[in-house]
This record gives C-alpha cells, sequence and structure tokens, in this order.
C-alpha cells in the first residue's frame, strides 16, 4: 500500500500498475466496512488494472466506516453530500499525487458504497467509463447531469433475491430506472444469496469487469 496519508484525507487500499495509463478500478464499501471490505472483488479485476480500495470518512456506531450514519433525514443527505465531494476530490488528488492517467475508470461500489457511487456518478458522468453496484441502490438526485451526458457508464447491479438489508426490489427498480434513461444496464440477480454477491453473479461481474 503506498503511503500518502498525510496528504490525502480518506485511508485506503491500493495495487497500482506499473503503467501509468492502465485502467483504474474504485472500490466502494457499504454501512460499517472498510478499505479491506471490498478487496476481495480485486479478484474480478484484470490483473493489469489499477485498483483502489477507498475507506469512508465517518465511525459507525455498529462498527467500521460508513458514508452516511444518521437517520435524520436533513443530516443524513448533509453527510450524503459531504461525502459525495470528499470522494471525489479524493479520486481526483490520488491521480494527481500517485502520478497516474488511467485510460478509463470503473467504480464498483457495495450497498451504501453503491448509492455513494451513483450520486458521484450523476455529478460528473463522464468521469466511469463503468459503475457496478452491489447489493445496492441507486439514489437519484434532482440536479442530475447523467441524462443528456454525451457520455453515459454502462452499468452492472447484482443483487442476491433473499437480501434481508437491501431489498431485491430495489435492485430492479434502479435497473429499470437507469434503462429507461437510455443507459447500457445488466442485472444479475441469484436466488439463493443473501446480502452478498452469489457465485454465478460474481463470475458475471468478472467478465463485465474484462469487456470494458
Amino acid at each position: 500500500m503506498i503511503e500518502i496519508k498525510n496528504i490525502l484525507p480518506l485511508e485506503f487500499r491500493a495495487r497500482l500498475s506499473a503503467d501509468p495509463q492502465a485502467p483504474l478500478f474504485w472500490l466502494v464499501h457499504g454501512r460499517a466496512g472498510s478499505r479491506d471490505s471490498m478487496w476481495t472483488f480485486s479478484g474480478c479485476i484484470p490483473q493489469e488494472a489499477s485498483v483502489v480500495a477507498v475507506q469512508a470518512p465517518l465511525s459507525d456506531p455498529i462498527g467500521g466506516y460508513s458514508w452516511w450514519t444518521s437517520s435524520d433525514n436533513a443530516k443524513k443527505n448533509q453527510q450524503r453530500k459531504s461525502s459525495v465531494q470528499l470522494t471525489a476530490s479524493f479520486m481526483e488528488n490520488f491521480k494527481q499525487h500517485s502520478k497516474i492517467f488511467p485510460s478509463y475508470e470503473i467504480a464498483i461500489g457495495f450497498s451504501q458504497g453503491a448509492g455513494l457511487v451513483s450520486l458521484i456518478t450523476q455529478n460528473r458522468p463522464e468521469l466511469f467509463r463503468g459503475v457496478a453496484f452491489l447489493c445496492g441502490f441507486f439514489i437519484e438526485d434532482e440536479q442530475s447531469r447523467l441524462l443528456g451526458a454525451a457520455r453515459s457508464p454502462r452499468v452492472f447491479i447484482a443483487h442476491g433475491e433473499k437480501d434481508e438489508i437491501v431489498p431485491v426490489s430495489l435492485a430492479k427498480k434502479s435497473f429499470e430506472l437507469l434503462k429507461n434513461k437510455g443507459l447500457a444496464v445488466q442485472l444479475c440477480t441469484d436466488p439463493e444469496a443473501g446480502h452478498k454477491v452469489g457465485l454465478n453473479c460474481w463470475r458475471e461481474l468478472k467478465a463485465w469487469c474484462h469487456s470494458l
């Protein structure tokens, strides 16, 4: 892991390619996670790519770190906005300080992390070539720039039918919403999986990552 913590505000774990122009994959964990929570998904990513797992800024009362923790809607929205701005800034500063110039970028978010990725994508639709929402949800932004963007990302959605934390209905709703916006969306649901990515969807995610 490269050590530039004194420069960048968020903790992270990274595997950087020797090629500064290699594709860059961002891994964004869910509630009560950490920079290590998402590292298992690095197995879906091409070996020649760079990978960065970023850690949320807020200590969660239930353990780990989260992008927002409040149940109060006003405070939760402010925490979301702050995390979007902080993470987007981190991404740009990381590239600058690491002296990498990726040919394209992909963001993979799990659960709450998927919600965060959806908000960053709507603010900056040109940033990612693809975004993956794993066991997560899409949060609509009234000021979204996604519709009508010159370049819209490809989208992969994976969800377990038995998810007891984030209902699979939210994944299906996100699929229809994004498809109706004209995005290329792939949906994988696993009838046996809970709040995790099942084997079949894992394979589809890996194929999707390698197809970009």
